[in-house]
């Protein structure tokens, strides 16, 4: 009701007036125009006013005139009895007031009592309309009393209104609340989420016990629970005894859920506000968890990338629920990502994944960026999609840097948080396993590898035995032919090397011939013609003589030829070779050759072991020929014209103009060479100036004074020593500006042909002048010299022979005792006590013709 009852006009002029004093009584004898209104009942009214209490009120006529107004409510009012009193209601209430009240007003007249609710200046009250009488019983008047009840009124809006937002609470929540009395347990109240959970209308849900709420045989549990509810409220998602809470249907399924229960009263009465939340997916997502556990432990036994892409696989179609799924794997040798594994649906959708390399859209990228990302409708070149085909969303996580995951999707189907979550997860255990499957293949790779190098160790220790078996048969061999045929033998008893051979060119035919051989060459060497110059895939020991470097085969049957060495070499189950160059300074002693069955036999360990062993047989022959030179009774004296300008003496001559002649040689114990030259024709002092600017040679200086007589330390290798590596003699040497003259002596193991050979590898513009046989005696004082001389110690044959070659037991002396002294930087006491040790050897060892030569004079 929104009209007052005691609003006058002055609301609508404005007028205003306040009463000074309380309970304001108002004499109306000489205005109550109602002849049934008597003084008796003016006086009786007037005293129930003047004392209502917490009220107002007034006294009407039929005119609908108030007679009497009054009342305590006026003092909290803004408006006082006398506003009133006098006024009719048309006067005092605006026409739509004033009709609504005029019908209670009316019925009052006619003695009928009516009770309404009105509002008046913010405040509420009650407003009871009722008939006066007077002693005879008949209505003389109406009565209104007004009673103040804001604050009841007050109290219930807010009630109401709190039903009411209890009301829209309860129906608006998204879970399903269920208020059951806590007394009872008995359902009084459902919102439409409840409705919807149990597939019934609300009408049958009030009504239930709580217990029906949940699976039936658990009822003493439930009941529990609810009993706790009532004492502690809280949330509860498990039973007592640790199982999940379920709450079942109409129709009896199952849910799982978490309780969320609030005590509290409502209109005087206990009650159970219950929030069921449906954790289905939670419970879900925490068996999918707990299943990729356990898959995380099955893939910690994957071992190879298609056993991790399998498992990996199966988790993300069994348990998290995608169809569609591919692994790539990142593989560093070609830089790019290439399929793990994929899932039947992926293949039968959109085909069989491919490789994915820099560039190839999304996935890459995300590959790249190391990001998870769900993209709605993004293809792009990574898969082999048809162009009709709906398009779709791709959840890609990147497995760290060793691989990607990759689920598509329906584009209606969302990426929710728990399956990124969980693809997450299952990416993070398909990284770990590609970590772990890495780190145990290159274990294996290394322990392979180590197993291999140890098995190459053995082969090569194998190997080393045989050498040094080789190495002590050079030591104890007196021919080339016992070196040769003992390099073979051992090598072929090798299991690796199934044929050994050594070959040496023919001058005369321009073709490789055999000098030994062992092991099985079922006819191979009969089979290749072995030329020399040969321009058509030569056999590796042509390649050798041609190239003077060794030659490695790893496979005999690549680019097969029938008409070539290869034919061969594959039909008798050759199928790795290796030719090693016989050289020692340049010089060729031929070619060492093994075969072997096993392909890639020579592997860099074998290669280097074996150019070693070449070095070291070439050594060898060249040492028997050494000695073979020395002891020969018989010898070819050899002459050569040299004017190769890389022979140092012509470079001496040439610069200065001198011609020189070599007097003498003194080898030195670190390897260098002292050189005595005398100087025919020219200036020493402008020879030793040339010589000082060469590397080759130390110290230059003259001995004595105008004998021409020249000192030179060679520190590099020269004609004579280069020569003297090969068993050739050395004689003599002269030279001028034009040319070198050279005189050498050939023992009879020695072919000249090899002699020319050496000198003309060595300097390539040489002449052979003139060629003269000698023979030596071997009596006893041929000898002397010989053992003379190794009895000597190197200050006492370097003493005598500069001696000698200074002229100082000349008469007059070319150099004196001090000149020489000075030469080798000793006092002359020392130089004189080397001199006479080594003439006291001398005459020993001619008059007593002793074999062995005393060795205690002073050093």
């Amino acid at each position: 009701m929104s009209t007052p009852i005691l609003i006058g006009r002055w609301i609508f002029e404005g007028k205003y007036t306040r009463i000074s004093r309380r309970n304001q009584f108002i004499s109306l004898k000489n205005s109550v125009t109602s002849p049934n209104f008597t003084e008796s009942t003016d006086r009786l009214y007037r005293t129930l006013v003047e004392n209502f209490p917490n009220g107002i009120v007034t006294i009407f006529d039929s005119d609908y005139r108030y007679l009497v107004v009054g009342g305590t409510k006026f003092d909290e009012l803004d408006i006082s009895a006398s506003d009133l009193e006098g006024s009719t209601l048309t006067e005092v209430f605006p026409p739509e007031n004033a009709e609504m009240l005029k019908p209670l007003y009316d019925a009052a007249l006619t003695g009928e009592s009516n009770i309404t609710e009105i509002t008046f200046q913010d405040r509420y009250f009650r407003l009871h309309v009722l008939p006066v009488h007077d002693d005879d019983g008949d209505v003389v008047a109406g009565m209104t009393m007004s009673q103040d009840i804001t604050d009841q009124k007050q109290f219930e809006i807010k009630l109401d209104h709190a039903r009411k937002r209890y009301q829209t609470l309860i129906e608006t929540a998204p879970d399903p609340i269920f208020v059951a009395d806590a007394t009872t347990g008995q359902i009084i109240e459902a919102n439409s989420a409840a409705e919807k959970l149990r597939g019934q209308p609300r009408a049958e849900i009030v009504g239930l016990h709580q217990s029906e709420l949940h699976p039936p045989g658990d009822e003493e549990q439930y009941r529990a629970l609810f009993e706790n509810h009532v004492d502690e409220d809280g949330v509860r998602r498990r039973l007592d005894d640790g199982s999940q809470i379920y709450t079942v249907t109409g129709s009896d399924e199952k849910i799982p859920v978490a309780i969320s229960a609030k005590s509290i009263s409502l209109d005087d009465q206990e009650v159970i506000f219950g929030v069921f939340h449906d954790i289905s997916d939670q419970v879900e997502y925490e068996r999918a968890l707990t299943a990729l556990n356990e898959q995380t432990g099955e893939l910690l036994r994957a071992e190879s990338i298609p056993d991790i892409g399998r498992k990996i696989i199966d988790a993300a179609t069994g348990i998290i629920d995608l169809p569609a799924v591919t692994l790539y794997y990142f593989d560093p040798d070609e830089s790019v990502l290439k399929p793990a594994g994929h899932s039947e649906r992926f293949e039968q959708l959109f085909g069989e994944p491919v490789a994915i390399g820099p560039g190839d859209g999304a996935v890459w990228r995300r590959f790249m960026e190391g990001e998870t990302k769900c993209l709605d409708g993004d293809t792009g070149p990574a898969f082999a999609l048809e162009p009709d085909r709906a398009p779709r969303k791709e959840l890609i996580v990147p497995c760290g840097s060793r691989g990607l995951l990759v689920a598509s999707r329906p584009q209606s189907q969302s990426c929710n948080s728990q399956t990124i979550e969980l693809f997450e997860i299952l990416a993070n255990a398909a990284e770990a396993a590609f970590e772990r499957t890495a780190r145990e293949e290159a274990l294996r790779a290394r322990e392979l590898e180590l197993e291999h190098y140890t098995h190459k160790l053995e082969e090569l220790e194998s190997i080393n035995s045989k050498i040094r078996q080789i190495t002590q048969s050079l030591v104890q061999s007196d021919s080339r032919e016992d070196i040769e045929s003992a390099v073979c033998q051992r090598l072929a008893s090798e299991d690796r090397f199934t044929f050994v051979w050594i070959g040496e060119p023919d001058p005369v035919t321009n073709r490789l011939g055999v000098r030994a051989q062992a092991g099985e060459d079922q006819g191979y060497l009969e089979q290749i013609t072995w030329i020399i110059d040969e321009t058509t895939d030569p056999e590796p020991s042509v390649r050798t003589i041609r190239t003077g470097t060794s030659i490695v085969e790893s496979n005999t049957g690549e680019n097969l030829d029938p008409e070539s060495w290869r034919s061969h070499a594959v039909t008798r189950g050759f199928r790795s070779v290796m030719s090693i160059p016989l050289s020692y300074r340049d010089v060729s002693y031929g070619v060492l050759t093994l075969y072997s069955t096993e392909p890639a036999a020579f592997d860099d360990l074998i290669e280097d072991v074996l150019l070693e062993l070449g070095e070291t047989i070439a050594y060898g022959i060249n040492a028997i020929k050494r000695k073979h030179a020395v002891m020969a009774e018989q010898s070819t004296e050899l002459e050569f014209e040299i004017t190769d300008t890389a022979c140092l003496f012509l470079q001496f001559t040439q610069a200065t103009g001198c011609t020189i002649e070599m007097a003498g040689l003194i080898p030195q114990s670190d390897e260098s060479t002292l050189v005595l030259i005398r100087v025919k024709e020219g200036s020493g002092e402008r020879l030793i100036e040339m010589v000082e600017r060469s590397a080759a040679v130390e110290d230059p200086h003259e001995i004595g004074e105008g004998e021409g007589l020249v000192q030179l330390r060679f520190v590099e290798p020269f004609i004579a020593t280069r020569l003297a590596d090969h068993g050739i003699n050395l004689k003599r040497i002269t030279a001028d500006d034009q040319s070198v003259q050279v005189t050498v002596r050939v023992p009879p193991t020695l072919s000249v042909h090899y002699v020319d050979e050496v000198i003309q590898t060595t300097y390539r513009n040489s002449t052979m002048l003139a060629k003269r046989e000698e023979t030596h005696s071997l009596d006893s004082l041929k000898r002397i010299p010989e053992r003379f001389l190794d009895g000597l110690t190197e200050r006492q044959r370097q003493a005598i022979e500069l001696a000698f070659h200074s002229g100082y037991f000349e008469s007059p002396k070319g150099a004196t005792g001090a000149e020489l002294a000075e030469v080798m930087d000793l006092s002359s006491s020392a130089f004189h006590n080397h001199l006479r040790a080594a003439e006291q050897k001398l005459f020993k060892s001619i008059f007593e013709g002793s074999h062995t030569i005393d060795d205690t004079a002073d050093d």
